[in-house]
């Protein structure tokens, strides 16, 4: 059954209950106790049956989610092995070539300088060559506002998690 037709019944379920008890041209009681029970158990079943099929859809998703981390974990460790390969293949490079230029037909050896700086010690580094950057400290904000202060451009927003046991 589709959302939208539990949806519908639900409404006709609604019309059930408004219903008047009484027939106003003939005064007629009506019992139609029976027809919402059963309206709503049949409701309840296919209401239940919903949720778990949704929620056996969400733990597929959840295990080929932990599946695509793992994999991810995986291709990341080998691209990380092949960047040290990298590295030890560039430094037998350099044992070979021990410091000299070599051009062979299809490639060029050579050694080229640059500059960086190397910090030894970063506690005797003055304070002007640090960089600072704001950040909102959203565990003081939530603690004043629940406290009763006011923080422009903030307020405390409650949000209701679905759960499944």
């Amino acid at each position: 059954m589709k959302t939208f037709d539990i949806k519908q019944e639900l409404f006709a379920l609604r019309e059930l209950l408004e219903q008047e008890d009484i027939d106003p041209e003939t005064g007629e009681v009506f019992d139609n106790s029976e027809s919402i029970k059963q309206l709503s158990d049949e409701l309840e079943v296919e209401i239940d049956d919903k949720l778990e099929g949704i929620e056996y859809i969400k733990r597929e998703y959840k295990a080929t989610e932990q599946m695509l981390a793992n994999e991810i974990k995986r291709l990341q460790e080998r691209k990380a092995m092949m960047a040290r390969k990298q590295e030890q293949l560039k430094q037998l490079q350099d044992f070979i070539l021990a410091g000299k230029k070599r051009k062979t037909d299809k490639f060029t050896f050579y050694y080229s300088s640059s500059e960086s700086v190397n910090l030894f010690d970063e506690s005797e580094i003055p304070s002007d060559y640090f960089k600072f950057e704001p950040k909102i400290d959203k565990t003081a904000i939530k603690k004043a506002l629940k406290s009763g202060e006011a923080v422009p451009g903030a307020e405390l927003e409650t949000k209701f998690n679905l759960a499944v046991r």
